[in-house]
């Protein structure tokens, strides 16, 4: 062979060889690649376990319930009050869906699709003899909702919550469609000058709301603060007609003293924890697009049917348990207005740590916490608002008590201490007394409301928010 052709030869092989030592080496790079990589992801998924494990011991330590069976077990009626679990659930079952009830009540107003607004007390009402047509048909649904709410006491739901986010709660929708109808006989009972009857409608309305009160889920607690306002706006009008005896008064001032509206926020917490723990440990996922609202979701979709949330996501699940563990640590801690402080901290971490991770990843790696976490925000902003009007509403009744025997309202709320109120109500917002103002031809009570500006009783009329959050009593 020339000498030209041993070389072209050497460098032929010379050339594979080179190609062949660069590949071998990219391929022991990529193996340290792949192990290094491995070694992190499995070093993270036991770090995200540990993290899941200690989220769940966190909440064992505390007797709280995790899962569906030990939220059924604590959701029940407390030893120390009057179960009327029975009485609630007979007086509720005419308001079930599809029911003769409502194909009748459809046209009225207040019960059904009738938009119509009622008129005061005093003024003329034409329609007022159809409504109590209507109620005469329905004296048995009267009677049951009035003796189920002739006192007070607990009840407990025939709601099931092993079945995690799928649990029906058909009973809240029965409250709302109960108050209601308590709420129209009210107006038809005042018009008629029944006083007496009046309050017993009242009574009776508050107390259905109330009924949901240990029920541990926001829906539930979202319904009950929802009946609470409504019975507010009932119990205006009431006291604008001025009929009311003060033993009425003192009825309704008690039976609104018993309203422990900062409880329901906790128990809300407690079951919505619950509930999230029960779907990412559970073997079924066949519920998991719901979360989505129906809607299909590649990550969802990938999900292995014989493998829990836990499992897969840890890091995910972890988060779940420790963000709503730490809402439910600052709504027992703390009172209000702190207790917004904390919580509402803890919600604006997680949002932006969601924000954060999002722009970081091209993927979304806490899918699931996003899902999970209920509306935290609004359910915080709804239990201080109810919280404003429930010690506004216990002013208003004590300041017309105090017109009552003194011929005119009080100078300052001040003036109802101890005699009519055993302290000064404070303002869930800022943490200072309630404002009042006497007006001239009555009074407004009032918190400064979300955006803590003092807009001097701007509450709001005929139902509609304002500014501020209280009662305007006028005549």
């Amino acid at each position: 062979m020339s000498s030209p052709d041993k070389n072209r030869a050497y460098a032929h092989a010379t050339g594979y060889g080179c190609f062949f030592k660069i590949l071998g080496l990219f391929v022991v790079l990529f193996l340290l690649c792949c192990g290094g990589f491995g070694s992190w992801y499995f070093m993270q998924r036991g770090q995200y376990r540990q993290q899941f494990t200690e989220a769940v011991n966190r909440v064992r330590s505390t007797g709280e319930p995790l899962g569906g069976d030990e939220l059924n077990a604590f959701y029940s009626v407390p030893d120390e009050t009057q179960d009327r679990t029975a009485l609630y659930v007979r007086a509720l079952m005419p308001f079930a869906d599809n029911s003769p009830y409502h194909k009748d009540a459809n046209s009225f107003p207040v019960v059904g699709t009738n938009q119509q607004a009622i008129p005061p007390p005093g003024a003329d009402w034409p329609e007022i003899g159809q409504i109590e047509q209507f109620l005469a048909r329905h004296q048995q649904i009267a009677g049951h909702l009035h003796e189920a709410g002739a006192e007070s006491g607990s009840v407990r739901y025939p709601a099931d919550f092993r079945d995690g986010i799928a649990t029906l709660l058909p009973h809240a929708q029965q409250v709302r469609a109960g108050a209601r109808f308590l709420d129209l006989e009210a107006q038809v009972r005042m018009h008629r000058g029944d006083h007496a009857g009046a309050t017993q409608s009242l009574l009776c309305m508050l107390r259905m709301g109330e009924s949901l009160r240990d029920e541990p889920i926001m829906v539930s607690q979202l319904v009950r603060l929802a009946v609470y306002s409504v019975f507010v706006e009932r119990l205006k009008a009431y006291l604008a007609w001025g009929q009311a005896t003060d033993e009425e008064l003192a009825q309704l001032q008690a039976a609104v003293a018993e309203v422990d509206v900062p409880r329901g926020l906790t128990r809300a917490l407690q079951g919505e924890r619950a509930v999230a723990y029960h779907t990412v440990v559970t073997n079924d996922m066949a519920d998991l697009s719901q979360l989505a609202g129906g809607q299909s979701n590649d990550s969802l979709d990938r999900v292995v049917g014989n493998q829990s949330l836990a499992e897969l996501r840890p890091g995910d699940s972890a988060m779940v348990i420790t963000s709503l563990t730490e809402m439910v640590e600052a709504s027992k801690k703390h009172p209000f207005p702190r207790v917004m402080e904390e919580a509402a901290a803890a919600d604006a971490r997680l949002q932006q740590f969601f924000a954060d991770d999002q722009q970081r990843l091209p993927w979304n790696r806490h899918m699931v916490a996003q899902l999970l976490l209920p509306a935290v925000n609004a359910m915080l902003n709804a239990t201080r608002d109810r919280l404003a009007l429930q010690r506004a509403t216990l002013a208003a009744l004590a300041a017309e008590r105090f017109r009552l025997a003194q011929g005119k309202y009080p100078e300052q709320l001040a003036d109802l201490v101890p005699e009519l109120l055993g302290a000064t109500p404070g303002d869930p917002c800022d943490g200072r007394p309630l404002r009042y103002r006497v007006l001239e031809k009555g009074f407004v009570v009032y918190s400064i409301g979300q955006d803590k500006q003092d807009d001097q009783g701007d509450v709001g009329l005929a139902g509609q928010k304002g500014r501020d959050v209280g009662i305007t009593i006028e005549r």
